[in-house]
């Protein structure tokens, strides 16, 4: 089988990509490890290799917004990183990973664009924790409803397809007649 080679320019963005993404893994990491507290590392699902533009940008500032919103009780420490990989917030927050997980994935669920969030959680311990570890089901295509992992793996849609399917839900999100979210739908944290 013959494979297709990657033109030069889109090779170094992708290292790029994988490189800032290591990279704020391993914030996350180090400081789940130095602060002894749960991390969460929230980011956009944004499609492609151009994860900086204005659009995605907007939803990081939505995301960023309602995760502050949610665990304004919690945070004990908040890291801004800006890079290839596009925007993240890196939360260092007091309570069990578990829980913050569980109210992670209902913002991820409910909130009118949280499918386009990705809301990583380490325990205290320096572990992920995901969705499987609560028994929960994993994420569904914003395409199609399907496993988003098969859908990526198998690269079943096209990427311009995604990518206007998040810009349209980002700039229909951001339109002044779309405020009807609200972080108090979500459970508060337990004691």
């Amino acid at each position: 089988m013959e494979r297709e080679s990657v033109p030069a320019d889109m090779a170094v963005k992708i290292e790029a990509v994988l490189a800032d993404r290591e990279r704020r893994g391993q914030l996350a990491l180090e400081l789940a490890e130095r602060m002894k507290l749960t991390v969460v590392c929230a980011r956009i699902n944004y499609p492609g290799l151009h994860k900086n533009t204005t659009l995605a940008i907007a939803g990081f500032a939505v995301l960023r917004e309602a995760i502050q919103a949610i665990f304004e009780n919690e945070i004990m420490h908040t890291t801004l990183h800006e890079g290839a990989d596009g925007h993240a917030l890196i939360l260092a927050l007091e309570g069990r990973a578990e829980d913050i997980k569980k109210r992670a994935v209902l913002m991820e669920e409910d909130h009118p664009i949280g499918r386009l969030f990705d809301l990583d959680v380490i325990s205290s311990q320096g572990t992920g924790l995901g969705r499987s570890d609560l028994g929960l089901p994993e994420r569904k295509c914003y395409m199609c409803g399907q496993a988003a992992r098969a859908c990526a793996s198998r690269q079943k849609h096209d990427l311009e397809c995604l990518i206007d399917h998040c810009n349209q839900q980002i700039s229909a999100f951001i339109q002044p007649s779309s405020a009807g979210w609200s972080h108090e739908k979500l459970p508060p944290p337990r004691s």
